[in-house]
């Protein structure tokens, strides 16, 4: 992979995040209108327990460094995500631990956060074909 289509891809993946964090805020700002404070911070640990890790399988994944070799790329995608993966089970192991969380507010907010670039990318890709 050349290192200008590792830059699309880590652009495309810094927008992905910029996605969740604007979506867990519009979420979050909704969920108390409608709830109670608890629940606001409930939505918003459920969307950082998703977002963090997120940020860290992209650091790891597309960091500043310009392999070319396959092999290379694999093996820092399948590390990134199992950093990924551990690190969001600690983080929600610590959200249920250390705060009072809501469970329905909490798991909303995780949903939508790993949700939020799908839509996106549906809503892009029907706009500019026109559906």
């Amino acid at each position: 992979m050349k290192y200008d289509m590792l830059h699309i891809y880590r652009k495309q993946a810094y927008r992905h995040s910029i996605v969740q964090v604007v979506t867990l805020l519009i979420l979050s700002l909704f969920w108390l209108l409608l709830d109670t404070k608890a629940a606001f911070i409930s939505v918003l640990c459920g969307g950082v327990v998703w977002i963090l890790p997120h940020l860290l399988f992209t650091w790891r994944v597309f960091g500043n460094k310009k392999d070319e070799f396959p092999h290379a790329i694999i093996r820092d995608f399948f590390t990134g995500e199992m950093l990924k993966l551990v690190s969001c089970a600690f983080l929600v192991i610590l959200a249920v631990k250390y705060y009072s969380v809501q469970a329905i507010p909490f798991l909303c907010g995780m949903a939508i956060v790993i949700a939020a670039p799908w839509f996106f990318v549906v809503f892009i890709y029907s706009r500019k074909l026109n559906l």
